[in-house]
């Protein structure tokens, strides 16, 4: 029950009640025995500090579900964690951490998770922010990495999800940020001679 009004509170933007519901998640299964629920207590919390760049209690959080997700295979809960520890770790500066977040997304793929969405988009995030890094020194290293991030949007963000729902302004942020490869990030081809020709195409631009 705290998990469910964590995850309620984080959808309402309420970060300090989602927080303190996960942490009394977290505190009422810590000597309880390994369950898909503690699992997923872990996951939530690791993903919440996450979202706020809060790199070592996320990894702390994640690894654990990573953990318990294993031993009972649970396959998509793992896939999840794996998710966060990725992210956790490019945002950290982790040189692997972009390796972790393919693999992921891979894993996801290969095995059909839903968290494959999760998966492209949290990569994609992080191909173009390590395309807008490396451009202020290479700008044609930037262009495939934009590409690649491109090419993990598809289809409308949130598709399925109820419209009531989708009118959240965290799905108009997401929607947003899929167009920011093509937009702003025209410049590294530019500066490197070439029209960003690749990255139009993959918009669906004329």
């Amino acid at each position: 029950a705290w998990t469910l009004l964590g995850q309620v509170a984080w959808l309402t933007t309420d970060r300090a009640s989602a927080l303190r519901c996960l942490d009394r998640a977290v505190e009422l299964f810590d000597t309880a025995p390994n369950t898909p629920e503690k699992a997923h207590a872990f996951a939530e919390v690791g993903r919440l500090h996450m979202l706020n760049y809060e790199h070592v209690p996320a990894l702390a959080a994640a690894e654990v579900a990573a953990e318990i997700a294993d031993g009972l295979g649970l396959v998509e809960l793992r896939s999840n964690a794996s998710i966060t520890i990725g992210m956790c770790r490019y945002q950290a500066g982790a040189k692997d951490g972009l390796i972790d977040l393919r693999e992921a997304a891979d894993f996801c793929r290969v095995h059909h998770l839903p968290s494959l969405r999760r998966a492209q988009t949290h990569l994609a995030r992080a191909l173009r922010e390590e395309a807008n890094r490396v451009s202020r020194r290479s700008p044609e290293r930037a262009l495939p990495l934009l590409t690649e991030a491109l090419a993990l949007w598809s289809g409308p963000v949130a598709a399925g999800v109820p419209d009531r729902i989708r009118a959240h302004a965290l799905f108009a942020a997401v929607d947003r940020e899929r167009l920011a490869p093509v937009r702003g990030p025209a410049a590294p081809p530019a500066r490197a001679g070439r029209p960003p020709r690749r990255l139009a195409a993959r918009a669906g631009a004329p």
